[in-house]
């Protein structure tokens, strides 16, 4: 047997050219149907418009422009040693990250 991780879209090509049994799982390793890696992007919908779309959504730029402060927060693991990770970045272009 052999166990493949990765991306879908990125290794399924590769690995269907080789004419080999694939069967796939998810995350919890409970059996799936071959996931859909390709679809199609509906005309007119670029990078630009999803963002001024989500602006728009959100109050306009008069509701951007009242953001003072972005924080994130997640986690990194470090082999043996997991750690919070949290960043902070003001308007004033002050930053902080723990």
């Amino acid at each position: 047997r052999i166990v493949i991780v990765g991306k879908a879209s990125e290794i399924t090509p590769g690995l269907e050219k080789l004419k080999l049994p694939l069967y796939f799982f998810d995350k919890y390793g409970n059996p799936v149907e071959k996931p859909v890696t390709k679809t199609e992007i509906p005309a007119g919908v670029t990078a630009k418009s999803v963002l001024e779309n989500y602006i728009k959504a959100i109050g306009g730029d008069k509701a951007v422009a009242t953001v003072k402060t972005i924080a994130m927060t997640g986690s990194t693991t470090i082999p043996q040693t997991p750690s919070p990770l949290s960043f902070t970045s003001k308007i004033d272009n002050k930053g902080k990250m723990t």
